[in-house]
């Protein structure tokens, strides 16, 4: 019943702002955080950054997680729900973001480490402020805790960037597996994507060791043939 795409238009134009690029942590970065900036932090800050870097989990699924998602027999975490904060200050527990959002990580023997510090049987394991009623951190503590990662950053002294670092954590993982040379299935299924093509996309960053890496194949080829 139309004649014609309304959408073909040369007057139609998209005003809205284009997403940002995100960039993943380089391994230096990566490196520094970890010895410098992770002891420094608090029960819950130290958590949420360290399964942040180590799995590139969602901000909403980590702050859903309970103990009793944790298999430290299998070293895996068993991911069903996530959290929303909707106006109100609490969350609101919900499905992940995705149907492939239900998945189960692995815990690398670095978080391991971490989590066996703060072991518990049940209970959430970022805990909110009121803790008798086992409720989970609200959309405050979540900026609060935000503003001690950026404290322990300027104590430590190193200069990057950490203020997005749940965002910029899911591509660093995602950016370090390929780089690790992990497989398209294995990479999709740890992060909760539907699409390998995805990832690539939009999370895999090219980072400058990695082409020096592959460069050295190249050079070593150049050698015998």
């Amino acid at each position: 019943m139309i004649p014609k795409n309304p959408f073909r238009s040369k007057r139609l134009r998209l005003i809205g702002k284009e997403s940002a690029i995100v960039k993943a942590y380089t391994e230096d970065e990566f490196r520094d955080f970890e010895k410098e900036v992770l002891p420094l932090l608090e029960k819950n800050a130290r958590l949420f950054a360290a399964i942040t870097l180590y799995t590139g989990m969602r901000r909403g699924e980590i702050c859903a997680l309970r103990w009793e998602d944790i298999d430290f027999k299998s070293r895996k975490i068993h991911i069903e729900k996530s959290i929303a904060w909707p106006a109100q200050n609490q969350g609101i527990i919900k499905a992940p973001k995705t149907p492939n959002g239900i998945r189960c990580p692995v815990i690398l023997p670095q978080l391991l480490s971490v989590l066996n510090q703060y072991r518990k049987d049940s209970g959430y394991l970022i805990q909110g402020q009121r803790t008798k009623e086992d409720e989970p951190i609200s959309r405050q503590g979540v900026k609060r805790l935000y503003e001690r990662i950026e404290i322990a950053v300027k104590e430590s002294g190193i200069s990057f960037d950490f203020k997005s670092i749940n965002r910029r954590g899911r591509h660093t993982v995602a950016t370090f597996m390929n780089n690790a040379a992990l497989d398209d299935k294995t990479i999709e299924s740890q992060l909760g994507h539907y699409d390998a093509r995805f990832t690539r996309e939009r999370y895999i960053n090219m980072q400058d060791k990695q082409v020096e890496r592959e460069m050295e194949k190249l050079a070593s080829y150049l050698t015998v043939i």
